[in-house]
């Protein structure tokens, strides 16, 4: 019976180097192990879109070129599709052993010296990384989603936070911001569980309209919700209370039969270039402003 074919998807830069590796790892000598494809994409958008939307069975990420973009495309992989293993090609020498070492601690499966690739050993790295990912995920299953929303749970959140902390002096500044369900006990005392819950889902979607598609928004509690902001400006802080405020209305106009009133407080804390705080310091920080109701939306 014919093996079916794995399909792998090489993550690389754009260049004359990056275009013969994919010709000299082409598949050319049949083996036992199950046969596969190789298709080159480059380091940016394109290749996670790929990752969503069409079968992709394994990740090559080449770490020899651009590091940031390359740790970026890794850690948000491993976020936004985590069943997908992922192994690193790294340059020989102390410098590769250090970034695949740091890879392997961000998520990736495994490394391999660059220079050493061969058709047939890409074909032994594919099949026993696989399976030994598939066997890890079956012993572990941890999940970085919020099964009721949909969003990123507290350890998802974490993971992306903590790797745009480190690049934030990059970019013009993060904010976080923590919203808080006013009266979440209340509402699951009064009309059951099953309200209290769909009292979340309203709110998680409240917040998916209210900040913008490239920011990183999880559920990180029973009742709370934290987001971070990227490469946001001095004025990032200033639009978000107002449109958190008009989503909601917007929600209880459309709802206006619902037995219970859903209302938010959000707290916000800006992250400068050049900050060291913590993403629990930080978290902990924009919890305090929510709690005191300092920006209260609903």
């Amino acid at each position: 019976m014919d093996l079916q074919p794995i399909a792998a998807l090489l993550i690389t830069g754009d260049s004359p180097a990056s275009r013969l590796l994919s010709a000299s790892l082409a598949p050319s000598v049949p083996s036992r192990l199950a046969p596969f494809t190789l298709t080159p994409v480059g380091m940016n958008d394109e290749a996670l879109t790929r990752l969503a939307d069409q079968r992709v069975d394994m990740v090559l990420l080449d770490l020899t070129g651009p590091l940031d973009a390359a740790m970026d495309i890794l850690i948000r992989a491993r976020v936004e599709v985590p069943e997908i293993p992922v192994v690193v090609l790294v340059e020989p020498g102390h410098k590769g052993e250090s970034n695949g070492a740091a890879a392997i601690e961000a998520g990736a499966c495994d490394s391999v010296v660059k220079e050493e690739l061969s058709s047939a050993l890409l074909a032994r790295v594919l099949h026993y990384a696989i399976e030994r990912y598939r066997l890890h995920a079956t012993l572990d299953q941890l999940s970085l989603t919020d099964p009721l929303t949909g969003l990123y749970n507290a350890r998802g959140f974490r993971t992306l936070a903590e790797h745009h902390l480190k690049l934030a002096h990059r970019t013009r500044g993060l904010v976080i911001a923590v919203a808080d369900v006013r009266a979440l006990d209340e509402i699951n005392a009064a009309w059951g569980r099953d309200a209290g819950d769909r009292a979340l889902v309203a709110a998680s979607q409240v917040i998916r309209e209210t900040f913008r598609a490239s920011d990183v928004i999880a559920r990180i509690g029973g009742d709370d919700f934290a987001t971070l902001m990227l490469d946001a400006t001095d004025e990032t802080t200033e639009v978000v209370a107002p449109r958190l405020r008009q989503r909601l209305e917007h929600y209880r106009a459309a709802h206006r039969d619902s037995p219970w009133l859903l209302g938010m407080t959000v707290g916000l804390v800006r992250v400068s270039p050049g900050m060291h705080s913590g993403i629990d310091e930080l978290l902990a920080e924009a919890g305090a402003v929510a709690a005191a109701e300092q920006v209260k939306v609903a």
